[in-house]
């Protein structure tokens, strides 16, 4: 399974940033690769049938890079 959605959203000021527009980005970029990866291990588990896999998670650049008004990535 390769893993590669996220989202970014339009940029803002900090001071414009909600809890909702936060909760928005970490709820794609980071629970839903876990959920992703729980599904594909499911699927693929010997111990459930199946033949065995490989899961890929791809990353975004735009975690490590600066970029003005994208303070979303700046959350670690």
């Amino acid at each position: 399974m390769v893993n590669n959605a996220g989202i970014l959203r339009q940029q803002c000021k900090l001071v414009e940033l909600t809890a909702e527009r936060i909760n928005t980005v970490l709820n794609t970029n980071i629970t839903g690769s876990f959920l992703c990866c729980i599904e594909a291990i499911k699927r693929m588990a010997y111990s459930h049938g199946g033949n065995g896999g490989t899961i890929i998670n791809v990353s975004s650049m735009a975690a490590t890079l600066i970029m003005p008004r994208q303070k979303e990535h700046l959350i670690r």
